[in-house]
């Protein structure tokens, strides 16, 4: 009798117990609002809200490819393109001198059209007088806009600081508690020649007394006065006091750093660095929005009259110029022209462009190869979010049209 044992039971097993990932302690409100601590340098700084963002007034961009707008403490760049609260300032630099007043006034008008006629006209001349407008023709003049811009913001910082210093010195007197001299007794006997003696030492070691006190105090004045100006006010310049300038715009920075890099490429990359390292402090310590608008340079026409060498493969003759938009169809927008100079101080990179808005307009527009069908065919504007170093609104995009007045809702 042929007997079959039953195969043996496997050995358990040990439970291991999964890790738990990191981001399940987090929240979505939680990591909402990391972005304004990582951005800021100091904690202690104010961390800013939905109101202080800087919004377009279009939902399709606002909310599509901003994600409720551009928050204050960044350096933004816009490539490929030709607010505040109520008192607040802008500073536009203009490289070109073509910085279109007229087009911003139309644009004020356009936004207060809510008000009454003679209210619209009143506020938008209000705005531009808010708005400072600095011509400037080389890469120096550049240099010296960006140092009053510092100027004056660390000014106004300064004598916000030393008003409240003075309220709250004026407070802390008038809260003090009047300290009156003791009186001394008065004396109701006659003296005799040793207690006049007694009086005129005792008056003796008052005086030598006081005389010690005013010497001790004017020597710690003069202590004080010897001290930098900037060691006293360390500790005050530590608080972070809003300034009425919260805009800068420079328009554009390729006008005056393109011929440094051409007359020497380490020179200039030397000065733009710096200037852009000035730029990024005071965006970063004053809350300000900070965009810069650099052009690209368009992509090279492919020409049917160029050579092509023995040695070009294929695949060499069909490259394809590089371009930052995420739509392959979008060849007419190039690289920016100082990308290796600014990327490392830029924290938000936006690319407008205009593409065809049908695909019967897209016919049209790319019609042929010589860009003469471009002049038919509806287009509309496109934002793309190329870069943003804290967020995740990279590749994020919205459309938008353009009229007299400014943009519209698509």
């Amino acid at each position: 009798m042929t007997t079959i044992s039953s195969p043996s039971p496997p050995p358990e097993t040990a439970i291991i117990e999964r890790p738990t990932l990191a981001s399940s302690f987090l929240t979505d409100e939680d990591l909402d609002g990391i972005l304004p601590r990582v951005i800021s340098s100091n904690d202690n700084q104010h961390i800013p809200n939905k109101t202080e963002y800087l919004t377009t007034g279009l939902k399709s961009l606002d909310k599509a490819a901003l994600d409720g707008g551009l928050e204050p403490r960044c350096v933004v760049e816009i490539v490929g393109a030709g607010v505040g609260g109520g008192l607040s300032e802008a500073a536009v630099v203009d490289t070109t001198g073509n910085f279109d007043v007229l087009g911003l006034y139309a644009l004020l008008v356009a936004r207060l059209k809510g008000l009454e006629k003679g209210e619209v006209e009143a506020m938008a001349a209000k705005m531009l007088d808010r708005v400072k407008i600095m011509r400037v023709f080389d890469f120096e003049g550049v240099k010296e806009a960006v140092r009053e811009i510092v100027m004056e913001v660390e000014g106004q910082s300064r004598k916000k600081i030393e008003e409240k210093k003075e309220r709250d010195e004026l407070r802390v007197v008038e809260e003090a508690p009047a300290a009156g001299k003791e009186e001394k007794p008065k004396r109701t006997y006659v003296a005799d020649s040793e207690d006049e003696d007694d009086e005129e030492e005792e008056m003796l070691f008052e005086s030598e007394t006081k005389d010690i006190s005013e010497k001790d105090t004017t020597a710690m004045e003069k202590q004080t006065q010897s001290v930098p100006s900037g060691m006293q006010t360390e500790a005050i310049t530590e608080i972070d006091t809003p300034s009425a300038l919260k805009f800068i715009l420079v328009d554009n920075l390729t006008q005056v750093v393109s011929p440094l890099l051409k007359n020497d490429l380490t020179l200039g990359t030397l000065q733009t660095t710096s200037l852009l390292s000035s730029l990024l402090t005071v965006t970063r310590t004053r809350a300000l929005h900070t965009i810069l608008i650099t052009p690209t340079a368009p992509p090279h026409p492919a020409s049917s009259t160029r050579p092509v060498p023995a040695t070009e493969t294929p695949q060499q003759e069909k490259e394809i110029p590089p371009s930052l938009s995420i739509f392959s169809s979008n060849k007419a927008v190039g690289m920016p022209a100082l990308s290796a100079q600014i990327g490392l101080f830029v924290d938000v990179q936006l690319m407008v462009s205009r593409v065809p808005k049908r695909r019967g307009d897209a016919r049209l527009y790319y019609s042929d190869e010589s860009g003469t069908g471009r002049r038919r065919g509806e287009v509309v504007g496109v934002l793309e979010v190329v870069k943003d170093r804290f967020g995740t609104r990279t590749g994020a995009w919205g459309v938008f049209g353009e009229r007299d007045g400014g943009i519209y809702e698509v």
